[in-house]
C-alpha cells in the first residue's frame, strides 16, 4: 500500500509526508467550503459576491508586494539565523508598505470608489489594511515552516482559515450586512490562520519579529536585486491571475462579477486541495535539490507535471459541464449565467492544476525570465479580453478567449522552466569537474 502511494505521489519521503499533512487539512477545509456555498448563495445575492470579489482583488494585489517577497527567498536560506533575519526584514517592509496603503486610502478613497463603482465599498476599503497585515504574516510564517521542512502547523492554519470564514459568513448572512458580511468573514479567516501559525512558533523564531534597521540595510544590499525581481514577478503574476476579475469589473456589471467570483471559488476549492499541498511540499524539496542535484529535480518536476495532468482530466469534465448543474446547485435563477462562466474559464483552471504549483523559475534564480514570460502572457490575455468585450460579446466569450491565452502562457513557462533546469545541470557538472 505504501509503495502504491509513493508511486502515485512521487518525490521524497519528506515531500510525501508534507503533502499528506497539507492535503488532509485541505480536504477537510474544502469540504467545509463546498458544503457552505449552496447555503451562502441563498443568503447572499450575486452583487454581494461581486463586492467580495472586488475586495479579494485589492487584497491580493497588495499582498503580491507587501512583504518584498521575502517568503520566496527564505526556503533557499542557508541557516536558521539567516531565516530569522529575513523574517525581521519582511516584518519591517510590511510595516512600511502598510503605512503607504493607509495613506493612499485616506487620500484617494473617493477615486477608488469611483473606479470600482460598487455599493458599500467605503467601509469595506478600511478592511484592507487589516486583511493585508494578516495575509502578510501568514505568508511570512508559512515560509518559516517550509524552511523547517514540517508543514503540520501550516495544515492546521488552512483548516482554521476555512472554518472561520465559513462560520462567520453563515452567521453574518442572517444579518443585513450583505457584501460587508462576506468581506468581514474573509478577513477573519486570515486572522484565524495567523493565530494558528504563531501559536506553533518556537522561542528561536520569536526573535524574527524584531526589525533592526542596520541589519535590514545589510540584507537589502545582499538580496535587494533578487527582492525587486521577485516582487515585480509577483505583481505580474497576480495581475495575470486576477486579470479576469479586474476586466469583468471594468467591462461588465456587478452581477457578472459575482457570478464569476462564486463559480471560481467553487472550482478552486477542490483544486487547491492538490495545488496548495503540492506547492508548499514541492518547494521544500525543490529548494534543496536545486542546489545539490538539479538532475533529480528535473525528474521530480516532470513526474509531478505528469501526475497533475492526469488529475486535471476529471476536473476538466466537471468544469465544462458547469451550465448543467450550477443553477440547480445554487438554487436561484439569479445564478443562471454562472455556469457558462465556469465552462469558459476551464482552460485557465487546467493550467493552474498542471503548472501553477510547480512551474516557478525562482528556484533557479531566474525570476527575470518568468517576469518576461508572464508579462507577455498578461498583455496578450488582456488584449484579447478587451477586443471581445468592446465588440459587444457576452462575458463568457471574453472569459473563454482570455482563459485560453493564460493556459498558453503556462505552457510557455513550462518550456522555459526546462531550459533553466538544463543550465542548472550544466553549471552543477562544471562545478563537479
Amino acid at each position: 500500500m505504501r509503495s502504491l502511494f509513493s508511486l502515485a505521489i512521487g518525490g521524497s519521503d519528506r515531500f510525501r509526508r508534507n503533502f499528506m499533512k497539507i492535503a488532509s487539512a485541505n480536504a477537510i477545509a474544502q469540504v467545509v467550503s463546498i458544503v457552505s456555498l449552496p447555503l451562502l448563495s441563498r443568503l447572499y445575492l450575486p452583487e454581494d459576491f461581486g463586492i467580495l470579489t472586488t475586495y479579494t482583488l485589492m487584497q491580493s494585489v497588495v499582498l503580491s508586494f507587501v512583504t518584498g517577497r521575502i517568503e520566496w527567498i527564505i526556503p533557499n536560506a542557508k541557516s536558521r539565523i539567516q531565516v530569522r533575519r529575513l523574517l525581521g526584514l519582511g516584518v519591517g517592509i510590511t510595516a512600511g508598505v502598510l503605512c503607504f496603503v493607509v495613506g493612499a486610502l485616506i487620500a484617494f478613497h473617493t477615486q477608488i470608489e469611483t473606479i470600482f463603482d460598487l455599493p458599500e465599498i467605503s467601509p469595506i476599503l478600511w478592511f484592507l489594511p487589516v486583511g493585508v497585515l494578516a495575509g502578510a504574516f501568514q505568508l511570512l510564517w508559512q515560509s518559516w515552516y517550509v524552511f523547517g521542512g514540517d508543514l503540520t502547523r501550516v495544515g492546521y492554519s488552512k483548516l482554521a482559515q476555512s472554518i472561520a470564514t465559513m462560520l462567520l459568513s453563515l452567521v453574518l448572512g442572517l444579518t443585513a450586512l450583505a457584501g460587508m458580511g462576506l468581506v468581514s468573514a474573509y478577513v477573519a479567516g486570515f486572522i484565524a490562520a495567523v493565530i494558528v501559525l504563531l501559536s506553533g512558533r518556537n522561542k528561536d523564531a520569536g526573535s524574527a519579529m524584531v526589525f533592526r534597521p542596520k541589519r535590514a540595510v545589510r540584507l537589502l544590499r545582499i538580496y535587494g536585486r533578487q527582492m525587486m525581481a521577485s516582487t515585480a514577478l509577483s505583481v505580474i503574476n497576480i495581475s495575470m491571475n486576477m486579470s479576469l476579475t479586474m476586466l469583468l469589473i471594468l467591462y461588465y456589471n456587478s452581477q457578472t462579477v459575482g457570478w464569476y467570483g462564486l463559480v471560481f471559488r467553487v472550482a478552486t476549492a477542490p483544486i487547491s486541495l492538490f495545488t496548495t499541498a503540492i506547492v508548499q511540499s514541492f518547494w521544500t524539496d525543490a529548494a534543496l535539490l536545486a542546489k545539490t542535484d538539479p538532475k533529480s529535480l528535473r525528474e521530480f518536476y516532470l513526474g509531478s507535471i505528469k501526475r497533475l495532468s492526469i488529475v486535471s482530466v476529471p476536473f476538466a469534465g466537471v468544469f465544462l459541464c458547469g451550465p448543467l448543474y450550477i443553477p440547480f446547485l445554487f438554487g436561484n435563477e439569479n445564478w443562471s449565467g454562472a455556469g457558462l462562466l465556469l465552462m469558459a474559464v476551464t482552460p485557465y483552471l487546467i493550467g493552474i492544476i498542471i503548472f501553477g504549483s510547480t512551474t516557478h523559475l525562482i528556484v533557479y534564480g531566474k525570476a527575470h525570465w518568468q517576469l518576461l514570460c508572464d508579462a507577455f502572457t498578461f498583455t496578450v490575455a488582456v488584449g484579447g479580453f478587451i477586443l471581445i468585450a468592446v465588440s459587444g460579446q457576452e462575458a463568457w466569450v471574453a472569459v473563454a478567449v482570455t482563459s485560453v491565452a493564460l493556459l498558453a502562457g503556462y505552457i510557455l513557462r513550462f518550456f522555459i522552466h526546462l531550459r533553466a533546469n538544463d543550465l542548472a545541470m550544466q553549471a552543477f557538472d562544471n562545478d563537479a569537474d
